[in-house]
């Protein structure tokens, strides 16, 4: 059967499956041979920078018809066995990976996502997973024939980088209309099936979509060199800054009423836990920080009770942040921020309520959470909260004009000069 003959549709799985990104990709590539020089280019370009020699990189200069002699889909591993050729595995995701090691003949036999013979010997095979966390690079090697040219390196490309290059094919006045429209159909299909895996190197690029401004906003935060970024469960990408009185600052979308109606954040959560809270007030300079809050900044009490190493109840008293933060630097000072034992909890809480920390209500749900359910002691944690916001268009603006990065940075430095 020819799966990618354009009027021979594969429909075997619903769109949301990788298998018909495959499909529709490789149709494309069958039918355009500017696709298939852009497809090339990025396939020199990677193998260029693993310092392959230009014998074993495939040519993007086309003396026939096409770059491509044939193309294939959901075929065994035993297929490559057909062809004569150096061997090149290729992964297609949605972010940069590393590989750690060597393509080599194994015993493993599966299916190819697609496999494709190039005009000048190349056996190309395609690995697609839209979602890097799905990734097994065991599926790059597999049994193939001893004595077969390779290249021990994979070449690894991105979705967004492949969708940015077709879309600037479009523009260009040498392709046909033919060509033209089949990209733009692509374009389409992607941006209706597979919208996360478009391009996203400015806030303007993302169209409104969440996980591409996920995405800008992480490249953001690890651009600015501050620590390592990485997923916190149940908040966001944060950047892992690891100092004594604070361990992360993010950087996230915040929805409004609509999809399109949101605004960036940027939180800094310093002495969330008690070590850190001894650090940071030991240190901070309170007129310092209270005058970020008459320069955009939104400063807010962050007092919560925790266990071991998890947080367990916030309370919301009304109590002003200039009292906040002059209260607990003197506790500090005297050094008395410690555990409370279940027998002090009540005239603990009563310091609390008698200094608006925390409000009657949070003492109905401290009773709730607490009463009878075995802790022995609790973690008092008198944090802050430090927010910046910048709304849509002005985040966007920015971010066009090369200047949200540099922005970023400026905020996150200028809150982390109150207390260094």
């Amino acid at each position: 059967m020819d799966r990618l003959n354009i009027f021979n549709q594969y429909v075997r799985k619903e769109e949301h499956f990788e298998d018909r990104l495959t499909h529709a990709f490789l149709t494309l590539l069958d039918y355009s041979v500017f696709a298939q020089l852009l497809f090339i280019n990025y396939i020199k370009e990677e193998l260029e920078k693993n310092d392959v020699k230009g014998e074993f990189i495939p040519s993007s200069s086309i003396e026939g018809a096409q770059a491509f002699k044939e193309i294939r889909t959901q075929v065994g591993t035993a297929a490559v066995g057909d062809y004569d050729g150096r061997l090149i595995a290729i992964l297609i995701t949605d972010e940069k990976m590393d590989y750690g090691k060597e393509i080599k003949a194994s015993e493993r036999k599966g299916v190819l996502d697609g496999l494709i013979e190039t005009d000048d010997g190349f056996i190309l095979t395609i690995e697609n997973k839209p979602r890097h966390e799905n990734v097994w690079f065991d599926q790059l090697s597999f049994k193939f024939p001893e004595g077969m040219e390779h290249e021990e390196t994979p070449v690894i490309l991105q979705w967004k980088d492949i969708i940015k290059g077709l879309s600037n094919i479009i523009d260009n006045k040498m392709i046909s209309f033919i060509e033209k429209r089949l990209i733009e159909q692509f374009l389409r299909y992607v941006d209706l099936h597979w919208s996360f895996l478009k391009p996203f190197d400015k806030l303007s690029m993302c169209k409104d979509e969440e996980q591409l401004i996920e995405k800008r906003l992480k490249a953001i935060m690890e651009s600015l060199d501050l620590g390592d970024v990485s997923w916190h469960r149940k908040w966001h990408y944060s950047i892992k800054v690891n100092r004594p009185e604070i361990k992360e600052v993010t950087l996230f979308q915040q929805n409004g009423s609509d999809a399109s109606d949101w605004s960036i954040e940027l939180i800094l959560a310093p002495a969330d836990i008690m070590n850190q809270a001894r650090n940071f007030y030991s240190m901070v300079k309170i007129e310092s920080l209270l005058e970020l809050g008459n320069n955009k900044w939104k400063l807010t009490p962050n007092f919560h009770f925790s266990y071991r190493a998890s947080g367990l109840l916030w309370v919301k008293g009304d109590i002003p942040i200039n009292e906040y933060l002059v209260y607990w630097k003197g506790i500090i000072k005297g050094n008395r921020l410690n555990q409370i034992k279940k027998e002090d909890w009540d005239e603990y809480l009563k310091t609390l309520l008698s200094k608006r920390i925390m409000s009657e209500n949070d003492r109905s749900e401290f009773n709730k959470k607490f009463s009878g359910k075995g802790y022995p002691k609790l973690n008092t944690c008198p944090g802050v909260e430090m927010s910046y916001s910048w709304d849509k268009n002005t985040a966007i603006d920015m971010d066009d004009k090369g200047k949200f990065n540099e922005e970023v940075g400026k905020r996150i430095h200028e809150a982390l000069k109150c207390w260094s």
